[in-house]
Order: C-alpha cells, then sequence, then structure tokens
C-alpha cells in the first residue's frame, strides 16, 4: 500500500510499509501458514517457532494469560482517561458557549439536569468534537 497525498497524487515515504493479506486464503503459501497461526486457535506451525511458541504461551499459560490481562488492563486504562478527557472537553466547550451567549439559567440547569445537558450538547456543539 502506497500512501498517497490525495489533492497533488504525490507518494509519500513515511519509512513505514504495510502488507494487507485476506488471512482465510490457504494456498499453501508461506503467509497462508503464517495467517493461519494467528486465526487458529490450536495452529501450531514450526516453519514460525517464535510466532507459534509465542501464541501458544499467552493462550496456554498462566504466566501468558496474566501478561495478556496485564495489558488488556492497561489499553482499558487509557481508554477510560482518554475518554474522560474528551468528556471534559466537550462539558468545557458547552460551558463556554453557554457563557458567552449569557444563557447562565442554561449553565445552572445543565450542571444537574444531565438530559438537559445531552439536549443543549446537540444543539450548541459540533458534530466532530
Amino acid at each position: 500500500m502506497d500512501r498517497v497525498i490525495r489533492e497533488t497524487g504525490k507518494v509519500v515515504d513515511n519509512g513505514s510499509e504495510e502488507v494487507y493479506v485476506n488471512a482465510k486464503v490457504k494456498d499453501g503459501s508461506e503467509i497462508s501458514e503464517l495467517m493461519e497461526v494467528f486465526v487458529e486457535d490450536a495452529a501450531y506451525n514450526s516453519k514460525f517457532p517464535v510466532t507459534s511458541g509465542s501464541k501458544r504461551r499467552y493462550k496456554e499459560t498462566e504466566e501468558g494469560q496474566q501478561v495478556m490481562c496485564e495489558i488488556m488492563e492497561k489499553i482499558r486504562n487509557e481508554g477510560r482517561i482518554e475518554g474522560r478527557i474528551e468528556g471534559e472537553t466537550r462539558i468545557n466547550t458547552l460551558n463556554s458557549i453557554l457563557i458567552n451567549l449569557n444563557r447562565f439559567d442554561d449553565l445552572k440547569r445543565a450542571a444537574t439536569d444531565k438530559d438537559f445537558q445531552m439536549q443543549l450538547m446537540i444543539e450548541l456543539l459540533p458534530e466532530d468534537m
């Protein structure tokens, strides 16, 4: 896959290379065999001992499962932090808009009435926030 600037058609080389494969294709190629290791639960392939072994360790050993749990917990926590920041930004933006419009009664009500606050967000905040 090439990265292209849509407006100019210029190919951009950012140093990354991406390859997309259909993991369901079983054509006997090495890529096909490697994809089977990723998608089939019990797949182990001696051509790919590191990948196969890592998969087995994470799926079948207590240590591997603990590592995966820690990774998932970290991802969940990062998502929660990101969600909180986005939510705080939306609330602060709404509050600023209400203040600028001198809608102080709406600001006061929105602080305690979540349904009203949501109505104001739909009314006043841009979609892409």
